[in-house]
């Protein structure tokens, strides 16, 4: 992995509403018309393709722990990037998509 994304916390693969914060810090060429840029992470919404790292998980835990939250957990990450506490990037075009199906997740 490129030296600039060594300290992440998550790196979204999925997005909903994500915009693109300055210049990307890393840009990955997959075919002649397809090319993957990765961009710090503003406010990302959803949460069904991301990648989350030791350190990024114990920063959760920790945070969970201290500070329950009864908001959706996208909303919640999305203000701990926002205020810095979590290290985030984007990846644009998203590379995993949400199905519109039912979630099976039940309350």
């Amino acid at each position: 992995m490129a030296r600039e994304l060594s300290g992440f916390d998550l790196i979204y693969l999925e997005h909903i509403a994500e915009t693109r914060a300055g210049q990307p810090v890393l840009t990955l060429p997959l075919t002649l018309t397809l090319t993957l840029t990765v961009h710090r992470s503003v406010y990302p919404r959803g949460t069904a393709a991301y990648m989350i790292s030791g350190r990024g998980a114990y920063k959760l835990l920790q945070h969970f722990e201290t500070h329950p939250s009864s908001m959706p957990i996208d909303e919640t990450l999305g203000a701990l990037i926002n205020a810095g506490k979590v290290s985030a990037y984007s990846v644009f075009p998203a590379v995993m998509t949400q199905s519109g199906a039912p979630s099976t997740i039940f309350v």
